[in-house]
């Protein structure tokens, strides 16, 4: 009774360790993101409204997929493991309304005050691009040949005019077919999924989606504490969390899900009200994974200990995955080649996910598990960065669009002036204040 006791709640908060490691992994995983959106004006292959840059190069994109593929993915597992560590010392309401703190209220308050403002940028580059060009981004769609971005903007154009008539050029033919062939479901199953996905994929957290699918994982993860509880259900083996073992059911778990995302590299992103379940149960994964392992001795000895292999073996996975993109998106092939296509860039997909994640894992646990005042400074700052960066590097890139100056000089320095700026901001006006008591607990001058 005592040790069922101790699984829902703790009245005696327990010390726990510093992971300096995962700590700076963490930032990490946010730092990278700022690098990832900078990149965004300089890709040629980005759909939508995003700023556009006169100067776009593939290599941004490449720099993109490298980054997207592994990012998310170890942020989840992360979070799962420092969730486990959380309940453990505070117990299942401690953890609650720690995390609704750190993760609800910040969603909240920057959903209401950024996200907005982001939106607005959007029109800014809209209206840039149509004063630059003359026709907005359908512009730079036919001057680069890109069909797919020509469709998707000629659709919402079409939106923009005739609902009705948009819904019509969406809803092909040959979906419609598809759906009466499947007689056996009445119409009204499909239209329940439908709302669900629609629901899922209009961007209301637009880049804050994460930690909207983080709340939901803790929510699920305490109700499961729950049960475990209630029914004494057991941890699984330690075994089967310790690398390269775990590997051989993670990889087959993750392939599933990876498979059902059609991005052109790693996984799908949905910022809607409800996650998309394939989404969810994907990243649910990676934090369900992390979770496990707070605790084993063997995962903290043994995870990444052969962290060159894993990078090794992701940049092949990478390589292997780039040509297959090729061959899933060539038209000119038979559907059955496509299909197969795919399948092997899903399975590089994730390979090269889990590869990066427990390579990153062991590379920070042989040269950061120590204390470093400027790491533990910049692992403290990195949170409030990811969630001020967009509308500063949004900004940024709207204003050098269309200066002529080589792309990597303008992705640098929007890079470096976002980060510099906000670091600035962090020290003087967060850093003391209750927005940081928010973001990472009470700091003292």
């Amino acid at each position: 009774m005592k040790n069922k006791k101790n699984l829902t709640t703790d009245k005696k908060v327990i010390k726990t360790k510093r992971y300096y490691d995962l700590d700076a992994l963490r930032a990490v995983a946010m730092f990278l993101g700022i690098i990832l959106h900078s990149t965004m004006s300089f890709c040629p292959d980005i759909p939508g409204n995003y700023p556009q840059d006169i100067h776009q190069h593939q290599s941004y994109m490449v720099v993109l997929e490298v980054i997207h593929g592994f990012r998310m993915p170890l942020f989840f597992l992360i979070s799962g493991f420092f969730t486990t560590m959380t309940w453990k010392r505070y117990g299942l309401t401690g953890l609650l309304v720690r995390r609704s703190k750190r993760i609800l209220l910040p969603m909240i308050i920057f959903g209401i005050f950024v996200i907005p403002f982001c939106f607005g940028l959007t029109e800014w580059a809209n209206s840039t691009a149509k004063q630059t060009n003359g026709n907005s981004g359908v512009f730079i769609a036919v001057k680069e040949g890109n069909l797919k971005a020509f469709k998707e903007l000629l659709i919402k154009k079409i939106v923009d005019i005739s609902p009705t008539l948009a819904k019509e050029v969406i809803q092909s033919q040959e979906i419609e077919n598809w759906r009466a062939n499947l007689t056996r479901f009445p119409n009204y199953v499909f239209d329940f999924f439908e709302w669900i996905w629609l629901i899922s994929v209009l961007p209301i957290f637009h880049y804050l989606w994460f930690l909207n699918y983080l709340f939901w994982l803790i929510l699920i993860f305490a109700i499961l504490i729950g049960l475990m509880t209630r029914f004494d259900i057991k941890r699984p083996d330690n075994k089967w969390l310790i690398t390269p073992l775990c590997l051989i059911w993670l990889v087959p778990l993750t392939f599933i899900f990876q498979c059902t995302m059609f991005t052109i590299f790693g996984p799908d992103t949905y910022a809607g009200l409800i996650p998309w379940p394939p989404v969810l149960i994907y990243y649910g994964i990676f934090f369900g994974f992390g979770a496990l392992c707070y605790g084993q001795q063997l995962f903290e000895k043994k995870t990444g200990e052969y962290w060159l292999v894993y990078l090794t073996v992701s940049v092949l996975s990478f390589l292997i995955s780039v040509y297959f993109i090729e061959v899933r998106s060539n038209t000119g092939l038979s559907p059955t080649e496509r299909i197969k296509g795919h399948i092997v860039v899903s399975f590089c997909t994730t390979l090269y996910t889990w590869s990066v994640v427990f390579g990153m894992v062991g590379l920070f646990r042989r040269f950061f598990s120590h204390k470093n005042r400027i790491i533990r400074y910049l692992s403290d700052s990195s949170y409030w960065l990811y969630l001020a960066h967009l509308p500063v590097i949004m900004s940024l890139q709207i204003l050098v669009s269309t200066w002529n100056l080589p792309s990597l000089y303008k992705f640098l320095g929007i890079c470096l002036i976002t980060s510099a700026l906000l670091l600035i901001v962090y020290e003087l006006a967060i850093r003391y204040s209750w927005v940081g008591s928010i973001l990472n607990g009470k700091k003292y001058r």
